[in-house]
């Protein structure tokens, strides 16, 4: 195993769901017509996120 800080880590799941997120918004929802709701959804999601990695780091 590299040795990666746990800190990190859990950042990068956070972000690597974010975009995973964002791919299902965009493709199989088919918000990729409708920028106005995208960015709103991602706008959500992002917020959801920074709560979520601020809750992990405390």
């Amino acid at each position: 195993m590299l040795p990666v800080l746990p800190e990190l880590l859990g950042a990068g799941i956070l972000i690597l769901a974010l975009i995973k997120a964002r791919v299902i918004l965009t493709r199989y929802l088919d918000l990729a017509k409708s920028q106005v709701w995208l960015r709103g959804f991602t706008a959500v999601l992002t917020g959801f996120v920074l709560v979520i990695f601020s809750l992990y780091l405390m």
